[in-house]
């Protein structure tokens, strides 16, 4: 094994300029490219099928943000506080 290793690097018939990636190279790139498209694309729907069978009762509900001025923002003398005083 490492007698064709030394061999292929002490050959002086490789010329980097010539070197080339082989088509076999593009053609596995653009088929795991496809492959990764389609099994995006399963995901994203297998998603939003588990989404609708979640039903309204387990789907996690968003606490109702308070809507108003100055909701939020916080106090010009106090940068980074939230609303419950933590920072």
């Amino acid at each position: 094994m490492h007698a064709v290793l030394a061999a292929v690097i002490a050959a002086d018939e490789i010329d980097p300029a010539t070197v080339r990636p082989s088509p076999l190279a593009s053609i596995v790139f653009v088929f795991l490219l496809a492959a990764t498209i389609l099994l995006l694309w399963s995901f994203v729907r297998h998603m939003r099928r588990v989404d609708a069978n979640l039903g309204p009762a387990r789907r996690p509900s968003r606490p109702q943000q308070p809507s108003g001025p100055g909701v939020g923002a916080g106090s010009p003398g106090e940068p980074g506080q939230g609303e419950d005083g933590t920072r």
